[in-house]
């Protein structure tokens, strides 16, 4: 399964643990990434997501965070496609940088796109027609296929 993982995601280990939320999605982007390293999932990055991990301001942090996305099998190359796709996206409502970070991973395609950015899950779900990668937060997705008995 092909999988690309946004920065907000990537950053969820390292924001702080306190909240239930944040942990549990903490605990999700880590069991996702122990797929990616047992090989069972192909994650995936872009462009786009070099350029916010550029914005991250700790030092320390967008070290760590540049150490998880350096897990990734492929980085997708930009092309005029993706840049037409993500204006189409932000036709359909999505902000900027999330209508690239999907038309990223359309062009692949990627099976799922995980984010924790509530807003970007439901603007993706109301897309018209639906993106054929399906937009979702890591915490639940874990708990009904880990725990579901499923595998993907």
């Amino acid at each position: 399964m092909q999988i690309y993982l946004d920065v907000c995601c990537l950053n969820r280990p390292f924001d702080d643990q306190s909240r239930q939320r944040i942990r549990l999605e903490s605990d999700a982007v880590q069991a996702i990434l122990e797929r990616v390293e047992r090989g069972e999932f192909q994650l995936l990055t872009s462009g786009a997501a070099d350029s916010e991990l550029i914005r991250v301001a700790d030092f320390d942090r967008r070290e760590a965070v540049r150490e998880l996305a350096g897990r990734a099998c492929r980085h997708i190359p930009l092309s005029s496609d993706i840049g037409r796709r993500a204006l189409a996206l932000e036709q359909g409502k999505l902000d900027p940088l999330d209508a690239l970070h999907l038309a990223y991973a359309e062009s692949v395609p990627c099976d799922i796109l995980f984010t924790v950015d509530d807003a970007f899950v439901r603007r993706a779900a109301r897309l018209s027609p639906p993106s054929p990668v399906r937009v979702v937060n890591p915490a639940p997705w874990i708990l009904e296929h880990e725990h579901g008995g499923e595998t993907a």
